[in-house]
């Protein structure tokens, strides 16, 4: 695509551009420009916003997009909002790959990826491209793994990807910090799902207020046709009230309302609508679900599937890497579960003290560099719904574990037996030693993650090849 193509050239100042620039792809990190890019230069200090652009242009750059003048040969234009500059060229850039595919977008604290991937499970793998937390996949080919939300160079060169790839549906977890930094701006979305808002990343955020903006902004958004909202959760009742949406929940206001919900052996519960009871059984464990299953069928009438036909889709399932996975062995359930939010955590606690017979031995840690506020709080949490609490560490980066482990019990009245072991793996084998048949491990925090970080360093790490160890020791201690 050539540079007039991208962007009016009465605005691109410095050299008189020919009709033959031609840009070959744009980045905002100088490091990833090659021959042929537009350099969108996100900072904002002039001698900084100087010193990148030579670097780029050394990289091969063609121009330059920045918030300010800058010495430079290379052509260049100023902009008021570099980020929103970014969003739109990338869209103009890769001709607006989001028009030519379904988009669903679901935002939300909690339950992100397990809505996104059971949409993905409900419509058939082999026909949609998913960007989330686990990873980014076109149709069941694994092709990268990043943010939650990527930047707006590689987020329309995924979807663009999973146009040429035939996929029809795109569908996407929504950060608030994406939201925030603009990136699904002038994505076009033909559903937007809310599953919850509640604590977290307080640390950039400020506070709550803030965090819950961005999760309010994105679905009371115009231009969104179709949205599924859970108002049980305050902020669901708050976007309710400002925008047309379809709302479900447990509440006798919700148009579509989640009753009789048994998470024993599996999942269980009723969809009511318009006078139909809708039964549901999967084998998914955890009350939470019932929530992310019934957006997704929404998700799918809204798509067009009839509600028996969305139901009946519901028997190809499967179990969320890292969300709630049960391994049973010698009478004892392990569980592993990413919760590593106050209200995520109640929930699986829960959920497990509905499938424990005895003691729930609870295994966790908090982030290190992040919301210093919501450890306390954790600990009550954990402290009230566990008979047996083991603190530890979970990606430290760059504080000490121990001042972590003390945030998290300055929030506990150590009513119960409360242990700290800091290194992860000998905290759960510890957990394992001490336990019974018919209590339940529940390992919070870090879910399918596969590696510790520890000042800035990722180390190879992951509670399911603690736990398969675990298993493995028993069986053949039986032999």
């Amino acid at each position: 695509m050539y540079l007039r193509d991208l962007i009016e050239t009465d605005k691109i100042k410095n050299i008189e551009i020919s009709d033959k620039t031609e840009v070959t792809g744009i980045d905002f990190d100088y490091k990833n420009i090659k021959s042929g890019y537009l350099y969108v230069c996100l900072k904002s200090d002039p001698n900084e916003v100087d010193m990148l652009s030579a670097k780029a242009k050394e990289l091969g750059a063609v121009a330059v997009v920045s918030e300010r003048e800058i010495v430079s040969e290379l052509p260049y234009v100023v902009v008021n909002d570099t980020r929103d500059a970014l969003a739109k060229l990338c869209a103009r850039f890769y001709d607006n790959p989001d028009r030519k595919i379904k988009m669903i977008g679901v935002t939300g604290t909690n339950g992100k990826t397990s809505t996104v991937n059971y949409i993905a499970d409900m419509l058939g793998r082999e026909r949609c491209g998913v960007i989330g937390t686990l990873g980014y996949f076109s149709g069941k080919m694994r092709i990268g793994e990043g943010m939650t939300t990527p930047d707006p160079p590689e987020l329309y060169r995924l979807i663009d990807r999973f146009v040429k790839d035939g996929m029809e549906y795109c569908i996407m977890e929504v950060s608030a910090h994406a939201i925030y930094y603009r990136k699904v701006e002038y994505l076009r979305f033909d559903i937007g799902i809310f599953t919850n808002c509640t604590r977290d990343h307080l640390d950039f955020f400020g506070d709550f207020d803030r965090y819950q903006e961005q999760k309010i902004a994105f679905m009371t958004r115009h231009d969104i046709p179709v949205k599924i909202v859970n108002t049980d959760d305050d902020t669901g009742k708050s976007i309710s009230c400002s925008t047309p949406c379809n709302t479900v929940g447990q509440n006798e206001t919700a148009q579509y309302r989640i009753a009789d919900i048994v998470s024993v052996n599996g999942l269980q519960f009723c969809l009511k609508n318009d006078g139909r009871d809708m039964k549901m059984h999967t084998s998914l464990f955890g009350r939470f679900n019932a929530y992310n299953i019934a957006e997704g069928i929404l998700a799918l009438c809204a798509l067009g599937y009839s509600m028996e036909n969305a139901q009946g889709r519901t028997n190809l399932l499967h179990p969320i890497e890292g969300r709630f996975n049960v391994y049973e062995c010698d009478g004892r359930k392990y569980v592993i579960d990413f919760a590593h939010t106050p209200d995520g955590m109640e929930k699986v606690l829960k959920t497990a003290r509905e499938m424990c017979h005895d003691a729930i031995i609870a295994v966790f840690g908090c982030g290190g560099n992040r919301d210093r506020g919501k450890r306390p709080l954790m600990g009550a949490t954990a402290e009230k719904y566990a008979d047996i609490v083991i603190l530890t560490s979970d990606n430290p980066r760059e504080e000490n574990a121990a001042d972590i482990v003390s945030d998290i019990k300055s929030g506990m009245q150590l009513s119960k037996p409360t242990i700290e072991i800091f290194d992860r793996k000998q905290a759960i084998e510890y957990a394992d030693k001490i336990s019974r048949k018919g209590d339940v491990i529940l390992i919070m925090g870090k879910g399918s993650e596969n590696y510790m970080e520890i000042n800035g360093i990722k180390y190879p790490y992951s509670d399911k090849l603690v736990i398969e160890e675990i298993i493995d020791k028993r069986k053949r201690a039986d032999i």
